[in-house]
């Protein structure tokens, strides 16, 4: 599928590509992991002054009454830089809170609130409030215990019970992770094809490998598949024929997808691809952090089968 953007989201994904490429990086990632909170308010602030944190809120509401495209355009660069701050999230419960006090901060990127959609949520230690079945719940109501994650973004467990009807929210989390995992794919493998045309190896340049050069066939056809994927998905959204399976869809497939694309990346690079001083090895837990999150590839599976009536048939998502 050739995604065709209009001018303004042309722009609009431009602007986020130059945004991110300011506030996030290998190295900025590297320096957010070993901080106490591993969260980046000034970064928040940035993103919240861009309007991200409000697209999927209605005008009427002040937000800029956007769609799922949207959202998946912006998220796919956050991907691409390694932003590790919990924009897809955020950004789909806030819909839910426009009654809420709470929400005109939240829209200027002063409070962090989180869907609880399972026990353990991105960056719950320094959220100040927790959302579940339309619910709002603030911080200090809850314990919640801090953990870090693979890719070295913050978590944390909080004492509160999974929303039981997650509906549009959790599809807009699935949705926005699969968009991001696209990001973090698609740059691996640009990093990693760069290498196959500068190292030599045998007096030759290893792309020129029949070998390599298949798997990286391989590799590119994952990465386009999935966004394909993603921005079918989002316009079924967006024209209001969108469902949960087609979510499920979307993270099971783009999850399997940027473990393969970034692990096949690291391998290209060799021994030197998995030591820490190298960037590649950084969107690998990247992508294993965000495939885990809400449900890793198996579950999203299993759930697209029992969403769409196929739970009985050995039938693949895509």
């Amino acid at each position: 599928m050739e995604l065709l953007l209009t001018e303004e989201q042309t722009l609009l994904r431009d602007s986020a590509a130059r945004l991110f490429a300011r506030i996030a990086g290998p190295k900025k990632l590297r320096a957010l992991r070993d901080s106490e909170t591993g969260f980046d308010r000034a970064a928040w602030t940035e993103m919240a002054a861009a309007g991200y944190l409000a697209i999927l809120v209605s005008e009427e509401s002040g937000g800029l009454g956007l769609g799922a495209t949207e959202l998946c355009l912006v998220l796919e660069q956050a991907g691409m830089a390694l932003c590790t701050l919990p924009l897809g999230p955020a950004a789909a419960v806030a819909p839910d809170v426009t009654d809420k006090p709470v929400f005109a901060d939240l829209l200027a990127g002063k409070v962090l609130v989180m869907p609880a959609l399972d026990r353990i949520v991105p960056f719950a230690p320094v959220a100040e409030g927790f959302v579940t079945n339309g619910f709002y719940t603030p911080r200090e109501m809850l314990a919640v215990k801090a953990i870090r994650l693979v890719d070295g973004s913050a978590a944390g467990l909080v004492s509160i019970l999974p929303a039981e009807d997650k509906g549009r929210v959790e599809d807009f989390v699935l949705l926005g992770q699969g968009a991001e995992l696209v990001g973090v794919m698609d740059r691996a493998f640009s990093i990693a094809l760069d290498y196959l045309k500068t190292r030599t190896q045998f007096d030759k340049l290893i792309g020129s490998f029949q070998a390599l050069q298949h798997r990286a066939v391989d590799e590119f056809m994952e990465v386009e598949l999935s966004r394909s994927l993603v921005y079918q998905v989002a316009a079924a959204f967006d024209r209001g024929q969108g469902n949960a399976a087609m979510a499920a869809a979307v993270k099971s497939r783009a999850s399997a997808a940027a473990l393969r694309v970034c692990k096949t990346a690291m391998q290209f690079h060799g021994a030197m691809g998995y030591t820490d001083e190298h960037d590649i090895g950084l969107y690998l837990k990247r992508a294993m952090t965000l495939a885990a999150q809400f449900g890793n590839e198996a579950a999203s599976r299993r759930r697209f089968a029992r969403l769409a009536g196929i739970e009985n048939n050995a039938v693949s998502p895509v």
